[in-house]
């Protein structure tokens, strides 16, 4: 057994390491698994005539092998925005209140709208909702070692701690999501913050659909609920 497997084994297994360390060594092992992976599923094909087969073969072949430069322009979430009014009509973007290249821009509580959703344009996984119908007492995340993403928070807008905000903002454009998460994707997009609108459905964040689509037919699709408080996900086919 290789190394990398051994380890990933230990971190996997019912050892008594913590949260964080699990999360740590995982994030850097998985770049170089998913490329080892992807070679071999590469060599494979080779040998037996044919391409990868399964969902999660296809995914990490095309992790590995895959450089479309429209992935990046997808990935990007401020770059998205144009693709979609170009596709299918500016009307369904929700509205940019803001662009920021640094947490400096924001100098004061108040240069922030009272409502919107702050997020990083070249990484996934987190989120802060200003909104002034959340529970009061709340605190902005504090960004964990190496991989500060995965960090989601709803706020009312006078709990934000200006000083705690602006470490995790930096936290997020000084790290590379591409590189822990071994989605190519993500590496030549701009690093910046945005605020946009924040949509609500009876005063709660509205549930997020994944339609996982196949040769562009839908195969099923993945629902998320109720990602700031008790958070559920529930998987239905097309029906």
């Amino acid at each position: 057994m290789s190394k990398i497997n051994r380890i990933i084994r230990f971190v996997n297994g019912d050892h008594q390491v913590s949260h964080l360390f699990q999360r740590t060594v995982r994030s850097l092992l998985r770049a170089p698994t998913v490329h080892l992976s992807g070679r071999w599923l590469w060599s494979r094909s080779q040998a037996l005539g044919r391409p990868p087969t399964t969902l999660n073969e296809k995914i990490r072949y095309r992790m590995v092998f895959d450089r479309d430069p429209l992935l990046t322009r997808l990935a990007d979430k401020l770059a998205v925005r144009d693709f979609v009014a170009e596709r299918v009509g500016a009307e369904y973007l929700t509205e940019l209140y803001a662009v920021y290249d640094g947490p400096a821009e924001i100098a004061e509580p108040s240069d922030l709208p009272r409502r919107c959703a702050l997020k990083a344009t070249h990484g996934s996984g987190a989120t802060i909702l200003l909104d002034e119908g959340a529970p009061r007492g709340g605190r902005v995340p504090r960004p964990r070692p190496l991989f500060p993403w995965n960090a989601n928070a709803r706020l009312h807008p006078d709990d934000v701690n200006l000083r705690a905000l602006q470490r995790l903002l930096s936290a997020w454009l000084r790290s590379d999501y591409s590189r822990f998460k071994a989605e190519w994707a993500y590496r030549d997009v701009p690093r910046r913050i945005l605020a946009e609108e924040l949509l609500d459905v009876d005063g709660s964040p509205p549930p997020d659909y994944k339609f996982w689509c196949v040769a562009g037919t839908v195969r099923f699709l993945q629902v998320d609920a109720d990602r700031f408080g008790t958070h559920t996900r529930s998987i239905h086919l097309p029906d």
